[in-house]
């Protein structure tokens, strides 16, 4: 009687395993549709906390005056506002022109503003430099020039011809060199 009172209970065990199973699975399926329910909830009821609040979700901080980056003395002509179409007018008619374009809390161009300003009046009769804030948030220097990667960019212009760009260390005595060999271009001759 022994063996089949052990029988039973073994039995009775195995029914109860099999019945418990699909409760565990099924518990675990809830598991993951609450989870999934929790997720759509939340996400519901963050874009309707976004949208009710209206447009302003941060504060609108107006931007800053433009502030001239060089001095009313300087021979550099400023277009601090970012104003790149005024510069490029200036720019058409003119024999050279060099552009420099910078960010005014850049390190580099803090840096290369006395040095610039050397050049300019080194370069006086022959270059028109000018310097255009890429950095001023109405200036259209920020709307339409896209590919400067890094300030300050400095670009000659020759009336006849594509930028130069320099790519040289800023410094003045460099800089001019640079310019007085694109405005004197290595000529070749005929030695016969």
């Amino acid at each position: 009687m022994g063996g089949s009172s052990a029988a039973a209970a073994d039995g009775r065990a195995d029914r109860r395993r099999r019945l418990q199973a699909p409760a565990a699975d099924m518990s675990g399926r809830r598991g993951a549709i609450g989870a999934r329910l929790c997720f759509v909830m939340g996400c519901a009821f963050t874009v309707y906390a976004a949208v009710s609040r209206g447009p302003l979700l941060l504060p609108v901080v107006p931007a800053q005056p433009a502030v001239p980056f060089f001095g009313p003395a300087s021979a550099v002509t400023d277009y601090f506002t970012g104003d790149l179409t005024a510069a490029l007018r200036r720019a058409a008619g003119r024999h050279a022109t060099l552009l420099f374009f910078y960010a005014p809390w850049d390190h580099a161009c803090r840096t290369a503003r006395p040095q610039l300003e050397r050049l300019a009046r080194a370069t006086a009769d022959q270059v028109d430099v000018l310097a255009v804030n890429c950095w001023h948030v109405s200036g259209s220097c920020r709307k339409d020039v896209k590919k400067v990667t890094a300030y300050p960019l400095l670009v000659l212009y020759l009336r006849h011809g594509r930028g130069l760009q320099y790519s040289g260390p800023l410094e003045a005595a460099r800089m001019v060199r640079f310019v007085e060999r694109a405005l004197r271009p290595l000529v070749l001759t005929d030695p016969g």
